[in-house]
């Protein structure tokens, strides 16, 4: 942003937080392991009476240093198939400010998008933070094993002529094939790891904005 540009300051209420992998930004070319989005609601704006939205980005890199405490509390309630819902303790927090850059490496990119799932709503605003957290080589198995393709057996099935082995794909299971039960009946082998790298997209006249926060 050139020095003296009109910008306004608005309160940004969090609404959700996920994350990809791979990421879904890239910075000088390079893809990252994980991307963070936090969602936020803005109702503060003229134009934004029955709410707009705008997207944090926060990007990690791989370290050998071990476990990032950040995400511990996370990961530790992080269902590892489909189905499983898991609840965090009462009264845990988790401080998404925490997850930002300290403030005197905050620099962010920031440009009128859309959502990067289905439907693809225009008129979001993102804010891609340009200095990576770190991402244990564990956590990201963790993750990359809670999101994979898995292959799974009904536990103590027995073979039966003509019906081979009771095996299914756990997410056409859970999703179509039959009542999905409960997932702690069956027995599951990651089958295959997915990664949700995006072509890149054209700017079509949208001006991106380099921001270092002094």
């Amino acid at each position: 942003m050139q020095q003296g540009e009109q910008s306004t300051t608005v309160r940004a209420t969090p609404t959700q937080f996920h994350f990809h992998t791979m990421s879904e930004h890239l910075i000088m070319g390079k893809h990252y392991p994980l991307e963070l989005h936090i969602v936020h609601k803005i109702t503060d704006l003229p134009a934004c009476a029955s709410g707009c939205y705008s997207v944090t980005g926060v990007l990690f890199e791989l370290t050998d240093d071990g476990d990032n405490p950040l995400l511990d509390s996370v990961w530790a309630a992080m269902p590892m198939r489909e189905g499983q819902v898991n609840f965090m303790p009462a009264g845990a927090e988790i401080r998404l400010g925490e997850f930002l850059p300290p403030a005197k490496v905050r620099e962010y990119v920031t440009y009128e998008g859309s959502l990067t799932t289905p439907p693809c709503t225009e008129g979001l605003l993102w804010h891609v933070m340009m200095h990576p957290q770190k991402i244990s080589r564990a956590q990201w198995k963790k993750y990359k094993t809670a999101v994979s393709f898995k292959d799974c057996a009904l536990k103590n099935a027995t073979s039966t002529a003509g019906h081979g082995h009771h095996r299914h794909h756990h997410r056409r299971l859970l999703a179509e094939e039959e009542p999905a039960g409960n997932p702690e009946d069956y027995t599951c082998t990651v089958a295959a790891y997915g990664f949700n790298y995006r072509s890149s997209q054209q700017l079509y006249g949208r001006a991106v904005k380099y921001v270092r926060v002094a």
